[in-house]
């Protein structure tokens, strides 16, 4: 039984392989992953690590298509980006996906690439792994927290990048680790969205001209002025307007009502109503986001409001709640009747306003004798004399006194 078994194994890695190939120039497997090289595209895929491969030795399987590789992408699921894996002198652009963890050293060595984005989950990179990429221009630092191997003291990742002028740091990145940067002394900016610094390891920024524009958000200059004192030229770079403001208090008919909406932007903002309406009776200003009024209906008032600035805007979805007020409780409660009053027997309880949710009875030495969801009692086996009806509501109690004959 086992012969054929293997046989139908082997039959359909053969069939899902032909297949593969039938669409590449040149196509091979390496571990668990498969590359695929197309019209000067050079593919990897699968799910797992990517070995090392060593220049002057056991080179990867395409390095003698490395004159004829313009891009490289690399799919989703595979995990490492192998050293020395992509020595394409002619590669312009590579897409590492969100999966990869580590790039290996001199993984991008002497490559063509125009820009690169280090995704957020990779942890590691190896010494000199897009040293001598002569045309870098922009790289797109995402990773939320890497450090960097053995070994970058002496060949930093981007060493010898000599048009890399633009560094963009993503707004959660926690750590920029030791060497990362070093010698990058053609880097003329440097915009960072993370609002709390990044704590800098070691020469991380190493002989990178001290004066250069390093874009900030303005809230975080005092914090970035202490931990990344090394620089000296901080910019506020603008941003649009974030909303804090999640709930709003409650308020009653009649009964003037103020609230301040609140906002993160270090410019003007403008405040509006994107969608729903407030309560009847406020207003919003669009200057300062002051919610004020007198409201005069109740209810529960849903409404989205929008912040805008010269960046660009933020919506939050808001709702104000409207109760009735005092006085107008107090009469509602009044206009409960109790009837008849006095009464030998029968005794209904009645509000046009108000739900009755229960009713106690209690006798003038505060015993309870009765408790009903009911508004019609029965009260005619009770002894003459007189008792107190306690009334429960959907907005509060009231005491009523009445007398059996």
């Amino acid at each position: 039984m086992k012969k054929p078994l293997l046989f139908l194994i082997a039959l359909m890695l053969f069939s899902t392989t032909s297949s593969f190939a039938q669409d590449c120039d040149d196509f091979g497997i390496i571990g668990e992953l498969q590359w695929c090289l197309k019209n000067g595209t050079l593919t990897i895929s699968g799910n797992g690590p990517m070995p090392d491969f060593v220049f002057y030795g056991n080179r990867a399987p395409w390095f003698p298509y490395y004159e004829s590789i313009f891009t490289v992408v690399i799919e989703e699921g595979v995990t490492t980006i192998g050293q020395d894996a992509f020595n394409c002198i002619f590669c312009t652009s590579v897409t590492i996906p969100n999966s990869v963890t580590s790039i290996g050293k001199g993984a991008f060595n002497v490559s063509r690439l125009t820009s690169v984005t280090i995704p957020a989950n990779v942890k590691t990179i190896g010494q000199s792994a897009f040293m001598g990429c002569y045309y870098l221009q922009t790289v797109n630092f995402n990773a939320t927290y890497c450090t960097t191997t053995q070994g970058t003291a002496y060949y930093p990742p981007f060493y010898y990048c000599d048009s890399f002028t633009t560094l963009n740091i993503g707004n959660n990145v926690t750590h920029i680790p030791s060497y990362l940067f070093n010698a990058c002394n053609e880097l003329t900016s440097i915009t960072t969205l993370a609002h709390n610094p990044p704590t800098l390891g070691n020469k991380a920024f190493g002989e990178v001209q001290a004066n250069i524009p390093v874009y900030i958000p303005c809230l975080s200059l005092s914090a970035y002025q202490s931990q990344w004192n090394y620089f000296s030229n901080f910019i506020c770079d603008s941003v649009p307007p974030i909303i804090t403001t999640t709930a709003l208090p409650d308020g009653l008919v009649d009964t003037a009502y103020n609230a301040q909406l609140e906002a993160i932007s270090t410019i003007p903002i403008t405040w509006s109503l994107s969608s729903g309406n407030l309560p009847n009776g406020l207003t919003l200003s669009s200057e300062v986001g002051i919610i004020s009024g007198t409201p005069n209906t109740a209810g529960t008032f849903n409404f989205t409001v929008k912040a805008t600035n010269s960046e660009g805007s933020d919506i939050q979805a808001l709702s104000i709640k409207i109760e009735n007020g005092v006085g107008v409780l107090e009469n509602e409660m009044e206009n409960i009747q109790l009837y008849p009053n006095p009464t030998n027997g029968e005794l209904r309880i009645e509000s046009r306003e108000l739900k009755i949710k229960s009713v106690e009875i209690f006798d003038v030495y505060g015993k309870k004798v009765l408790m009903s969801l009911k508004s019609t009692l029965n009260i005619s086996h009770f002894p003459t004399g007189i008792y107190f009806v306690k009334i429960y509501t959907e907005k509060g109690e009231i005491v009523k006194k009445v007398l059996k004959e």
